[in-house]
């Protein structure tokens, strides 16, 4: 099992990455998601939600090479509908919900958020996707309607939100991105800019 990030939306549905969602070098879905939300170290307070409908965009479907941070992080956006967990209880239900924001300033205060298994350097962590991990930065301009910050985040993050807003340990913030990627040997994360052209098309469509 490959354990990745994701953030709860309203009418539950989850929100995380398209390239946690589909394989654009094979051009298949992958399949069996569940969202366990606050996991950590085995531990799952509120249980595990399996996905019903996954979506994302026909432009990441579209992509065809290697990923790229600069071509493709803006595209790199996925939602699922989620159903409800072994004890009948829905995602919303258990957990809340963020709200989202699209077509903000690049330039923003973030939390970024997620279960990383490396650093930026490749290197394992101690712990390594056992415990949640924030990064707290200014965002930047990398590419068109993608962001950069400096976090020593990387692999196993990928879906994380970034939260304007955010307090830890209370239903609170807003998602304007989620992590795409980072570039070795330097502290960095990389991922869209919620716009008009990416989050919204996906909400209309599953009805967030």
């Amino acid at each position: 099992a490959s354990k990745r990030a994701g953030t709860s939306i309203s009418n539950d549905i989850m929100l995380t990455a398209a390239h946690c969602l589909y394989d654009t070098t094979n051009n298949r879905w992958y399949s069996n998601f569940v969202f366990t939300p606050a996991y950590r170290n085995g531990s799952a307070p509120y249980g595990s939600f399996p996905a019903a409908t996954c979506r994302v965009l026909t432009a990441w479907i579209n992509l065809t090479g290697t990923f790229n941070i600069n071509g493709w992080a803006r595209h790199d956006v996925g939602v699922c509908n989620m159903g409800k967990n072994s004890a009948g209880t829905t995602l919303n239900n258990a957990v809340g919900f963020m709200g989202r924001q699209w077509n903000y300033p690049i330039v923003r205060h973030f939390h970024l958020l997620g279960y990383p298994f490396r650093d930026t350097n490749d290197a394992l962590l101690t712990d390594a996707g056992l415990y949640l991990r924030v990064c707290i930065a200014e965002s930047f301009q990398q590419t068109t309607d993608t962001r950069g910050m400096g976090c020593p985040i990387s692999r196993g993050a990928s879906g994380g939100p970034w939260m304007v807003g955010y307090a830890p340990g209370v239903i609170k913030g807003v998602a304007d991105g989620v992590y795409s990627g980072f570039f070795i040997g330097t502290a960095n994360a990389y991922g869209a800019r919620f716009t008009s052209n990416n989050i919204v098309p996906l909400c209309n469509v599953a009805g967030c």
